[in-house]
């Protein structure tokens, strides 16, 4: 089974320092006498959707912490999970059941490992990765004290370019139509983009031209550029890097942006640090996680 991996680095948006200690913070909040109860966090208290961290195993002798998130939602049809299974300290997959009554139904899921400095999951690209950063938080938010944990895509330019031959960086919406029933973590730059213009559109032609229209049959499309400056000759490189990470941070697309350069020009899925492996699968097509485990094990010690 073909997966792709991302990687993230690991900050502290409160306190600036290359360690914040998060396999520590882990340790401390994951004891073996927690249950996935514990673990349980509301996307709203007004709905039922939950996000979980069902699953988690400690290797390399405790220092990459490997999971496995579930969304979860109220049980309607197949994949339940009885609420007793919550009592337990851990849920696999194969704990799903088709049983009827007080349960959840699973959604999805996806896997992550973080060591103390980078993360690196196969959370699907069109999703951003404030989902697992805001769990994260939720999660160590009575051990983390006035850290804020951030997750940064690594970004890696080619050996011959330096960052400070970035010329702009160029955010590209395809067309300004509408999108609707969006999901929360998939924010977009083209609707934004869209917001932008349509206000300049009406104080330029007024009602004479019908923004709405223009929408509706996809007559535009923008794209936004950012100029860059110099970097300042007391940043350091791996810094300047760390802010071009940022900046690429919230695009759910690879290719939504792309980095001009003195040399050429890369588009985001050539340069945000990404691994595709192949894992292999169990009798019902499920991925094996030992062996998913020991893949991002390996592609932390790249990082």
């Amino acid at each position: 089974m073909k997966r792709k991996l991302r990687a993230f680095r690991i900050e502290n948006l409160s306190i600036t320092k290359s360690n914040i200690g998060i396999i520590e913070m882990l340790k401390t909040r994951l004891t073996s006498e927690t249950t996935a109860q514990e673990r349980r966090m509301k996307l709203n208290k007004q709905d039922s959707d939950e996000d979980l961290l069902a699953y988690y195993q400690w290797t390399g002798g405790e220092t990459i912490f490997f999971g496995m998130m579930m969304r979860i939602i109220p049980a309607e049809q197949g994949g339940l999970l009885s609420e007793s299974i919550f009592r337990q300290n851990i849920i696999k997959i194969s704990d799903l059941t088709e049983e009827s009554g007080a349960a959840s139904q699973y959604k999805e899921h996806y896997y992550f490992a973080l060591n103390d400095s980078y993360l690196v999951t196969d959370l699907p690209g069109s999703t951003t990765i404030e989902r697992l950063q805001t769990y994260l938080n939720w999660l160590l938010e009575g051990v983390r004290r006035e850290t804020i944990i951030s997750l940064t895509p690594v970004m890696t330019l080619p050996p011959s370019v330096r960052a400070k031959d970035i010329q702009s960086v160029e955010f590209v919406g395809s067309s300004l139509s509408k999108q609707e029933n969006q999901e929360d973590t998939q924010v977009s730059l083209t609707a934004d983009l869209a917001k932008m213009v349509g206000s300049m559109w009406d104080c330029l032609f007024g009602d004479s031209m019908s923004w709405t229209n223009i929408q509706n049959n996809q007559l535009v499309s923008a794209k936004l550029v950012l100029k860059m400056k110099s970097k300042p000759k007391e940043m350091a490189e791996a810094e300047y890097q760390r802010a071009m990470g940022a900046i690429a941070k919230n695009l759910a697309s690879d290719s939504g942006f792309a980095i001009h350069t003195k040399s050429g020009i890369y588009k985001g899925n050539e340069i945000k640090r990404i691994k595709e492996i192949d894992v292999e699968t169990t009798s019902k097509n499920r991925v094996s996680e030992e062996h998913l485990k020991q893949e991002m094990e390996l592609f932390l010690h790249e990082l």
